[in-house]
Order: C-alpha cells, then structure tokens, then sequence
C-alpha cells in the first residue's frame, strides 16, 4: 500500500511539473490581447465527453488537489478536466512503455458493464 501511495505522489509530481511556471514566467506581464481576431486561428484540439465511475473519495481527493493547486499553490490554469486528462495520458504512456507496445486508437463503443462469467 505505502508503494501505491507513492506511485500516486510520483504521478502528481509529473502531471502538474509540465503546469508550474517558470519563476521567469511567473514575474513577466503578459502582452495585452489583439483588438481584432487573427486572421490563422490557433487549431484547438478536439474534444470528447467520457463518463466515468469512480469513487467519492478519489473523486474529493481530485477536487481538493485542483482546487489547492489552482488556487494557491503556483497552478493557476489547472482545471479538473486538465488535471484528469493529462493523469490519463501519463498513465497511457506509463502502460505502453511498460508493456512494449502502442495501443491503437478505437473509435467504437465498447461492451458496458461487467464481462460475463464463463
């Protein structure tokens, strides 16, 4: 258990080191935004909707991170889709890097609920 815990701080540590600002950052003011939109708009990557069960604890632990981070611990664009989309695709990598293969992208719908016993 205490190697768990460990493995879940270790994972926070890399997901939000790519989040804190640079001390430079930190310090430098911002340039004012345009008065009109540019003419080549910044593509904005895709998203998708995913609905997911997990349990109330997790889930406050979550929340209590992004709002402790966001609000006075140097994150301030953390968001909760942010925190959780990029534990996810660390986990993603962590696994494929693992097990020595790259998992294929699938667009389908998977079986829900439990698998039947056989």
């Amino acid at each position: 258990m205490a190697s768990h815990k460990a493995n879940l701080g270790s994972l926070l540590d890399d997901v939000l080191a790519d989040r804190r600002p640079a001390p430079a950052e930190a310090a430098t003011p911002t340039a004012p935004l345009p008065s009109q939109p540019s003419s080549s708009p910044i593509p904005r990557a895709t998203s998708e909707r995913l609905t997911v069960s997990l349990s109330s604890d997790l889930v406050a632990r979550i929340r209590g991170a992004v709002r402790t981070l966001k609000f006075g611990g140097g994150y301030p664009d953390l968001t909760l889709a942010s925190f959780v989309s990029q534990a996810l695709a660390q986990e993603l990598r962590r696994l494929e890097d693992e097990s020595g293969q790259t998992f294929t992208p699938f667009e389908g719908t998977l079986p829900a609920g439990r698998p039947l016993r056989r």
